[in-house]
């Protein structure tokens, strides 16, 4: 069945299927069937790869056991990957890779790399497809990392007779293809919610420092909700229109990535400090590491070695909390936020009505506002509770109460 004779209402339908095999427990396996039934003579799986060596295969049943015997090769109970096959047996891949190397999203097509001679004289297809019953493939990269990759490929069922829609096949996977990405991005996103959550123990949004976690790139994986009000108001860090994390500041934004590639060896948390409007700013960047899903094998194999980063954006020394981190927060209006940094500097609501020029009565009612809104009954409260934004400073330097302390509006580029 080729793309254009699939009517928008079945094509709609099977791009719902995308996304929602995407967060199955044996990931991709509704879109396989899917696709298979589509196209008879064909047979699909999952796999990951290092570089040209097998990591693993996964079908709807799981980890397939099965295939790791006709494959003859050992399976550790912890890892489930593919170990001492012969190096003869990884010449198909390493060709390929010679030819084509794999890119996110990327479409695979073995006809287009491979003659039938060359497919038949390599030893993996001698060896191992061969005896399967498998010929030519097509393989779509959904996940990429490094020299780790994760495809969903479609082999040819020689054993079939008639003819296999090969063309129609490719065709319809490079429709799917961008929906396939943002559905694993997705997916990824909502498990790292989930880790982050179960792994902080409500910290991420009891506690309400603003918190953003992203890969080496910059990509976005991951906010709690203080984290995506910042990120709306766009004043200190914001997203680029590519998904990646960015400071106001070229200079700002060059330090945080450059801050990615020295944690990936050194896994020591990085301070910065950065001016805004509304004063001054504190980062605190370090290493990521939730658990990769059990279920999602594939995906697992992929990131499961690669470093995530968490930014999380308070307050160091003695400086005053950011009015606007307070909004970001607590969700306080404007004029809360300064009332809020007025009542912790010890100001009375008069001697506040007295500087704003408002009446003291209005005061008082945003004084109400933000103990309710904050969650503490007295002004005294209010100040152990904000004492919270100076977690971050403590987090890379617990021992300078004041890391640096640049003029207004200059960046700091000194760090911990």
């Amino acid at each position: 069945m080729r793309p254009e004779e699939i009517d928008v209402h079945a094509l709609s339908d099977l791009i719902g299927v995308v996304y929602d095999s995407a967060l199955e427990q044996n990931q991709w396996q509704s879109l396989i069937t899917r696709i298979t039934d589509m196209f008879p003579g064909f047979f699909g799986w999952t796999s990951s790869f290092h570089n040209e060596y097998w990591l693993g295969m996964y079908n709807a049943d799981g980890f397939n056991d099965l295939l790791l015997e006709r494959w003859d090769v050992e399976r550790t109970d912890d890892d489930r990957v593919f170990s001492q096959m012969p190096d003869e047996l990884n010449d198909m891949r390493r060709v390929q890779r010679q030819r084509v190397m794999p890119t996110l999203g990327g479409i695979l097509n073995s006809r287009q790399v491979f003659t039938d001679e060359e497919l038949h004289g390599f030893e993996f297809y001698k060896q191992k497809m061969k005896p399967l019953g498998i010929g030519h493939w097509i393989g779509l990269a959904f996940a990429v990392s490094g020299p780790r990759y994760a495809t969903i490929a479609f082999a040819e069922i020689d054993a079939m007779p008639g003819e296999k829609d090969y063309t129609g096949l490719h065709a319809l996977l490079e429709l799917l293809s961008p929906h396939v990405v943002r559905a694993m991005r997705m997916s990824r996103a909502l498990h790292l919610a989930k880790q982050g959550a179960d792994a902080f123990h409500g910290f991420l949004d009891v506690v309400a420092l603003p918190l953003i976690v992203c890969d080496a790139e910059g990509l976005m994986l991951y906010s709690n909700e203080a984290g995506r009000r910042m990120l709306a108001r766009g004043a200190i860090l914001r997203i680029s229109d590519a998904g990646r994390v960015t400071l106001t500041e070229r200079h700002a934004t060059d330090w945080l990535y450059r801050c990615f590639r020295d944690l990936e060896t050194r896994k020591q948390t990085r301070g910065l400090r950065v001016e805004d409007e509304d004063g001054p700013v504190s980062l605190c960047v370090a290493p990521f590491h939730p658990r990769m899903s059990e279920e999602v094998q594939a995906d697992r194999d992929v990131f499961e070695n690669a470093t995530l980063f968490s930014i999380f954006v308070g307050s160091q020394g003695t400086a005053a909390v950011n009015p606007a981190l307070l909004q970001d927060v607590f969700g306080l209006t404007r004029r809360e936020a300064e009332v809020c940094g007025h009542i912790v500097t010890g100001l009375s609501p008069a001697e506040i009505a007295a500087l704003t020029g408002r009446a003291e009565k209005t005061i008082r009612n945003q004084v109400q506002s933000v103990l309710e809104k904050v969650g503490v009954h007295s002004t005294g409260a209010l100040g152990e509770a904000l004492s919270v934004f100076r977690i971050v400073g403590a987090m890379y330097d617990p021992d300078d109460p004041i890391l640096y302390a640049p003029a207004p509006g200059v960046f700091s580029g000194r760090l911990s």
